[in-house]
């Protein structure tokens, strides 16, 4: 009888699975950021063929500017109420299924050749024990195979400029991709980690 036993060894096999990239942030350090109440949101132009990846993106990122504290001016009300600045933003990626192949070691130990009997057996071969004492299988001829694991993910990168509303001075920016196994927590987790070092700089 065959005994089909695989050990899969993979180092970074979970690092795969959910990753971010650390923002890329640039800062107006002479600025008075404590003066921003009220941000307006441009709308986000979608990602090519990538149909709603836009309205998506817009309607996560004035969720987060809400959870930190701002007035949000959503996208075509800015003419008719005043703020303070103007959040802008781009899609650089906007993938929802990519396939992913790692790289993993299976080693098959072969057909078992039969079994030893535990050392208190053999001392004792007269002994009732010797019949249900813990054997163990010895193995032949074992083979190695290099194979590859296979899965899909998804992955959003956004750009994001905060505009002061008084003078269009760029008072912020910033880069930042998220990825993981699916497109709802990938966009969340994008926004969520986008907006977070803005809240820090607006200390809410």
């Amino acid at each position: 009888m065959n005994s089909m036993r695989y050990t899969i060894t993979c180092f970074c096999f979970l690092l795969v699975f959910v990753s971010c990239q650390k923002p890329a942030i640039e800062l107006k350090s002479s600025y008075d950021f404590s003066h921003i109440k009220a941000v307006a949101v441009e709308e986000v132009k979608d990602y090519p063929f990538n149909p709603e990846s836009g309205m998506n993106v817009t309607d996560a990122l004035i969720k987060n500017l809400k959870k930190i504290g701002l007035k949000v001016i959503e996208p075509g009300d800015a003419g008719s109420q005043s703020y303070d600045a103007l959040l802008m933003c781009s899609i650089h990626e906007y993938k929802e299924k990519r396939i992913v192949f790692i790289p993993v070691e299976l080693i098959d130990p072969g057909d078992a050749a039969g079994y030893s009997e535990s050392a208190y057996a053999l001392a004792d071969s007269s002994s009732k024990i010797s019949s249900t004492s813990p054997k163990t299988a010895v193995y032949q001829n074992p083979v190695t195979r290099v194979k590859e694991i296979q899965f899909t993910d998804a992955v959003v990168g956004l750009t994001l400029q905060l505009v002061a509303a008084s003078d269009q001075s760029i008072l912020w920016s910033a880069n930042y991709s998220y990825t993981a196994l699916n497109q709802a927590d990938a966009l969340s987790k994008c926004t969520e980690g986008a907006i977070r070092p803005l809240a820090k700089i607006l200390k809410r």
